[in-house]
């Protein structure tokens, strides 16, 4: 890749070189000045990159400093999620315990899996939300679309196997007893989408996962 975008300045240099053969007091100044040369072009580009990633680390910090905010902030925002959530829309799907939708924001169990049911607008994406805010570090809340970064390299793994990937560390380091997975299978097959289904069931065994899946059209 550096080759790759230093190789127009390396061929100008070849090129004046060429010009300049019979320039030796040219040839010895070009001969001292181009690593430096390069090296500045190098740092360039690597600012060139950094610029470019900037909104990406901003949105990041912008996320870290939203939970840094002091806490009348965070009522705040607590009563702006509990307007998008339409209560009664929104179903809780257990064989363990019947709960409803208000029930979840009171006591959980310590273990059992807990998926959200309702129509896309019906806030279940809020709910999420506002459970982390409600239980705090006690909760573990993995967004739809997100850029954490675990241990995995996400370049070389497809979606299914990065998400699959991505609850297995889960499964194996989380500490947080509560586990609140938003649309986790929005961008699975059929095969992925049962193969994950079987790991968060196994995370439920152990901790109290809440989920909302992906409204799949038929």
């Amino acid at each position: 890749m550096a080759f790759t975008l230093l190789a127009p300045s390396f061929f100008l240099v070849c090129y004046l070189a060429v010009i300049h053969v019979n320039d030796f007091t040219w040839l010895a100044i070009m001969a001292v000045a181009l690593p430096r040369l390069f090296q500045i072009l190098s740092y360039s580009y690597e600012m060139l990159f950094i610029l470019a990633d900037f909104p990406m680390y901003k949105s990041r910090l912008k996320t870290v400093m939203e939970l840094l905010e002091p806490s009348h902030k965070g009522e705040s925002n607590h009563r702006q999620l509990e307007k998008r959530i339409r209560w009664d829309a929104i179903n809780v799907d257990s064989n363990k315990v019947s709960l409803s939708s208000r029930d979840l924001l009171g006591a959980l169990p310590k273990s059992g899996r807990f998926t959200l049911q309702g129509e896309n607008g019906s806030g279940k994406t809020s709910l999420l939300l506002l459970l982390k805010l409600n239980k705090g570090e006690s909760a573990f809340y993995l967004p739809a679309k997100h850029q954490l970064m675990f241990q995995v390299s996400h370049t070389s793994l497809s979606t299914g196997q990065l998400a699959t990937s991505t609850l297995k560390e889960l499964l194996e380091k989380l500490d947080s007893p509560i586990v609140l997975l938003d649309e986790w299978d929005a961008n699975l097959d059929k095969r992925n989408t049962q193969s994950l289904s079987q790991l968060i069931e196994k995370l439920s065994l152990k901790k109290c996962v809440i989920e909302s899946r992906h409204l799949r059209q038929h």
